[in-house]
Order: C-alpha cells, then structure tokens, then sequence
C-alpha cells in the first residue's frame, strides 16, 4: 500500500474538458487510466524518493507542492481540477508542453553522480519529522522486478531503484516533449 504517483499523456484538448466537468475527471481516472487508455508510466513509491532529490525545497521543508522545475516534474504542476481533487482525495496535477520541454532541457544536463550527490541518505531514513522522511530507506527493502521478491538494500541500492525510475520518467518527458501533449501526474 502506500501512496502512488503515475504519469499520463494527454492531449490539451482533453486537459480542458477535465477541467471542466468533475466526472470527466472521475472518468479519465477511474476508468480512462485504469483501462490503460491512456500513454504513461507508473513510479510507484519511487516518487518520493525522487522529489526529495531533485527539489531543493523539498530537502528544506515538508512540501506536496513542487517549487521547481524537476520538483514539478515529479509532482506536477497546476491542479487538474480542484473540485476533483478536494472530492476525491486524489492529487492531479498538469504540467503544459512549454513546462515540459523545460523540464526535458534541465534533465538533460543532470548526471548520476550529481543525483547522487542529493541523496543525504541519514535524512531521508531518519528525519526528527516523520513527514520528511522518504519512502524506502527507512523500510529497508526494495521489491526487485526480475527477481519478483523485496530484497533488503543500502544507501546505494536504494539510490539504483530511484535512478532506474528517474530515467523512465525522464525518458518519458523526453517522448512527450516531442508533441504538443501534456502530462498529468495522478497521485493517489
């Protein structure tokens, strides 16, 4: 269980409608996403993980609200639909085509090492604030697709679990930004 964030492709034109009606949301999310009619990417619990490395003011404070440009692309952007989301309890944000080619540019220029380089790995595990700590490291295990089980991993297993995600959502902009589509990040 847990919280989960997935990624969407979506015409703007559909962004709009969404925006619109409630139950066009409620159909896009529960059945549209669910029927995998539309292209995306599921990280997982690898979202918080990653926010924390790539959003500086995530490190700093407590925020479900991304304050740049990588934070935004893990957590999105401007609210779908508030009515929606306040209903439902679900997050879903959008990130436009300007804000994604964006995103594409500064990823570009980001190395292993320098993601690395964020991960305080005491602070993710062991922060005084409950609600700062990440998903992961203090659980101890990471669930290994190839292998269908969790195994139990350290600073640099967890790291590789994160950057496996990080270049599957980074890819995934990249793809997007070839078009004029637009994201929607689902986090329930």
């Amino acid at each position: 269980m847990g919280v989960r964030v997935s990624y969407h492709r979506v015409p703007l034109a559909c962004v709009m409608s969404l925006r619109e009606s409630v139950e066009a949301m409620r159909r896009f999310v529960y059945f549209d996403v669910e029927e995998s009619l539309t292209q995306g990417i599921d990280i997982d619990k690898a979202w918080d993980g990653l926010h924390y490395l790539l959003d500086p003011a995530r490190r700093a404070t407590c925020c479900d609200h991304p304050q740049t440009t990588r934070g935004r692309m893990v957590l999105g952007g401007e609210v779908v639909n508030a009515t929606f989301s306040k209903a439902d309890d679900f997050m879903a944000r959008v990130l436009s085509p300007p804000e994604i080619q964006h995103a594409v540019l500064d990823l570009a220029l980001l190395t292993e090492s320098d993601l690395y380089s964020t991960m305080d790995w005491q602070a993710m595990m062991n922060h005084p604030d409950p609600n700062m700590r990440v998903y992961g490291p203090h659980a101890g295990q990471v669930y290994d697709p190839d292998r269908g089980v969790s195994i139990v991993v350290g600073k640099d297993g967890w790291f590789a679990w994160y950057w496996h995600h990080f270049v599957a959502l980074r890819d995934f902009y990249r793809d997007v930004a070839d078009s004029d589509d637009c994201v929607i990040v689902l986090k329930d």
